[in-house]
């Protein structure tokens, strides 16, 4: 009788850390040199950012059940800065093993299979992501600007810090959010054309009817595998617990090593005051401006 084994475990996992934007970044990412003057001499360069404009619906019940258990499930459409470029447009789902909203780590879940799996995880129903509107609501829906840029260390002997972080995938983000008024892409998208990175909205934030945020964002993936294991009792059980064991241990560690880089670097990634991520920063807003005035 041949062997049975249960398959590997594979889960992508993105460390994120907020910061608060700088103009030394900015002007960075934005350099065609390979010489960068602003940047210390432990970061070997910026390679250049590309600007993407994202729109992400999120969606949960009425309760909020699904981001109360750790879940964020989206649908997430992107284009590419160029007028010519075409929209692409996917579910997706982070699930949550770690940190808060200023310094997350999520297991990444692509696909409408898997992120229905997911969902039906939490919620123990069968939802059809092509009629989601009956079953779960629309939380939110924000249009984002996204300069986006990788950052390359010195790799020198001995430089465990990036030989643990594994830099090549270390990538550096400056986001500008609105909320996509009446579900308008086209029109969000045309507002923060207007705008400019490191401008803090041009003024545009200070409407109380207007929802605008900036925010820094350095994010680093990971894999984690767990390798096969024979079928035995209980065996499927206890190997899907010992890979979100694993899991789970990786993003601390990682996520620790990304903290230590960032406040080596302080003048580059602020962190006070304490940044907010677009969902925390827009939940608030739609608080604030729902209170009696």
């Amino acid at each position: 009788m041949s062997s049975r084994f249960l398959r590997p475990l594979i889960s992508k996992i993105e460390i994120e850390r907020k910061f608060l934007p700088t103009r030394p970044l900015l002007h960075a990412l934005t350099l065609t040199s390979t010489t960068v003057p602003t940047l210390p001499p432990s970061i070997a360069r910026a390679h250049p950012a590309l600007v993407h404009f994202i729109r992400d619906i999120y969606y949960d019940r009425h309760d909020e059940r699904l981001a109360a258990e750790g879940l964020w499930v989206r649908r997430r459409s992107v284009v590419g800065g160029s007028s010519t470029s075409s929209l692409a447009s996917s579910w997706e789902a982070k699930v949550r093993v770690g940190g808060d909203f200023a310094a997350s780590q999520f297991v990444e879940v692509e696909g409408a299979e898997a992120v229905e799996r997911e969902v039906r995880r939490v919620l123990g129903d069968c939802v059809a992501l092509d009629k989601i509107g009956e079953q779960l609501v629309v939380m939110s829906d924000l249009t984002t600007r996204r300069l986006s840029g990788r950052l390359e260390l010195h790799y020198e002997d001995g430089n465990d810090v990036a030989d643990e972080l594994q830099l090549q995938n270390l990538t550096v983000a400056i986001d500008q959010v609105v909320e996509t008024t009446a579900g308008d892409f086209a029109a969000s998208r045309a507002v923060l054309e207007q705008m400019q990175a490191g401008r803090d909205g041009g003024g545009v934030h200070n409407s109380p009817d207007l929802f605008f945020h900036e925010i820094g964002e350095l994010e680093l993936m990971t894999e984690v595998r767990t390798e096969a294991a024979a079928i035995g009792n209980n065996q499927a059980e206890h190997h899907t617990r010992e890979h979100e064991t694993r899991r789970k241990a990786v993003a601390g560690a990682r996520a620790a090593q990304l903290e230590a880089f960032m406040r080596a670097h302080p003048a580059l990634f602020p962190m006070t005051p304490r940044p907010r991520g677009k969902l925390n920063a827009y939940f608030s807003w739609r608080k604030d401006r729902a209170a009696p005035r």
